[in-house]
């Protein structure tokens, strides 16, 4: 499983597809590139990257409501145990790294209040908010262990 896209060029991984680079309206340089990724923006507009518009650009709730549901929240603990074997190298996709940084430590609440403001949807559940995932042992292993190795 070491460096797929070598042996298999068309191979794609949500994870590389759904993380990129670039300027999003909050601010932040690791965004989520939308619901299907990349290259799938022209089939299904709804799909692709939002992040770089402020929300009363977004084309729906779509977006948005995946990012916050069931993505972000599955993510970190896999980019912890990716870090923790030292395998990020590996792994070969920064953004994706970068990006389970960004969900963990951004504070989200003035987002949403955009959000709500420019759009009337509400995120503000606990289950949607940002700096935690959906398991109580992820949220634990992230604060002991995410900046352990770096400090060391």
């Amino acid at each position: 499983m070491q460096n797929p896209y070598i042996k298999y060029p068309d191979v794609e991984f949500s994870e590389d597809m759904q993380t990129t680079y670039g300027q999003g309206w909050t601010g932040a340089k690791a965004i989520y590139n939308g619901h299907e990724g990349g290259k799938w923006w022209a089939v299904w507009s709804n799909r692709g990257a939002y992040e770089h518009l402020p929300p009363s650009e977004w084309p729906d709730k779509l977006g948005e409501q995946y990012r916050r549901c069931c993505t972000s929240v599955g993510w970190v603990g896999i980019a912890l145990a990716v870090r923790l074997m030292n395998a990020k190298h590996i792994w070969d996709h920064d953004a994706f790294f970068d990006y389970a940084d960004r969900w963990m430590t951004e504070d989200d609440t003035w987002a949403l209040e955009e959000i709500k403001r420019a759009r009337g949807w509400n995120f503000n559940e606990g289950w949607l908010r940002q700096g935690k995932t959906l398991d109580k042992f992820v949220n634990e292993m992230w604060k002991t262990y995410r900046y352990k190795q770096e400090n060391q």
